[in-house]
């Protein structure tokens, strides 16, 4: 690589050592494919408490109000170029999901039906938003840690399949999940359905979020830029000694 440095004493020719060279040309080209590739982010957090219910035997137990929803949080990713600007048919992830409440019904005045229940999202769920940003799709299950642990009390609850307790880690298949308002901060909702099965009590979870926050995330190619100009520099460096 040849640069032409122009004082007041004319051209001076300045040729970049090859491997620097090299380097430098490579980091420029990592720097076009990262501006490019529209890498750009928004996150969003959302809160799961005020809408998402636990409903279980067709509907017989909904938490609430049978019971409380007490608290649940998820984190989404999705590809942007600016804050309101989701790229449409990009990628979507789906990370730190959680949520938790506590059951409390008596069933027909035979069973006292009452426990807590929690779930932990494990890793990340990857998947790829609709043209028209209302949905994602995830072909992967969501993995879960699931601590579900209902009490029963009386004689209706061996009929009902109570008492419940399972503890350990699930698959839960999301399919297609709605998520709107992406276009316009403060507004984004997500609502994912799932079936769940209980030691043989059959129920269905539904976690409504709640946009909470958002940040539009901007990749750096300043720092390789800054590395870029340091070879230069270093390399005029060793000309100069030479």
């Amino acid at each position: 690589m040849k640069i032409v440095c122009r004082t007041n004493r004319g051209s001076t020719v300045r040729y970049l050592s090859r491997p620097i060279t090299m380097l430098a040309v490579a980091v420029v080209g990592l720097l076009v494919a990262a501006s490019t590739a529209n890498a750009s982010t928004i996150r969003l957090d959302f809160d799961f408490t005020a809408e998402s219910f636990l409903s279980l035997l067709g509907g017989t137990i909904v938490t609430p109000p049978d019971g409380t929803f007490d608290s649940g949080t998820v984190r989404v990713l999705v590809e942007a170029t600016d804050i309101d600007s989701v790229v449409s048919g990009g990628q979507v992830a789906v990370g730190a999901g959680n949520f938790s409440g506590t059951v409390s019904k008596n069933v027909l005045g035979s069973a006292d039906v009452s426990g807590p229940f929690s779930g932990t999202q494990i890793g990340t769920l990857l998947g790829v938003l609709d043209p028209g940003l209302t949905s994602a799709t995830f072909v992967d299950d969501l993995s879960i840690n699931l601590n579900f642990n209902f009490a029963c009390v009386g004689v209706g609850c061996g009929p009902l399949g109570f008492p419940v307790s399972v503890l350990g880690l699930t698959a839960l298949n999301l399919g297609t999940v709605s998520i709107t308002g992406l276009d316009v901060e403060g507004t984004a909702r997500i609502e994912m359905i799932t079936e769940i099965e209980l030691d043989g009590v059959l129920g269905e979870l539904t976690l409504v979020g709640i946009e909470t926050s958002r940040l539009f995330i901007i990749p750096e190619p300043q720092t390789a830029l800054l590395l870029v100009l340091g070879l230069v520099g270093l390399s005029f460096s060793r000309s100069r000694r030479s």
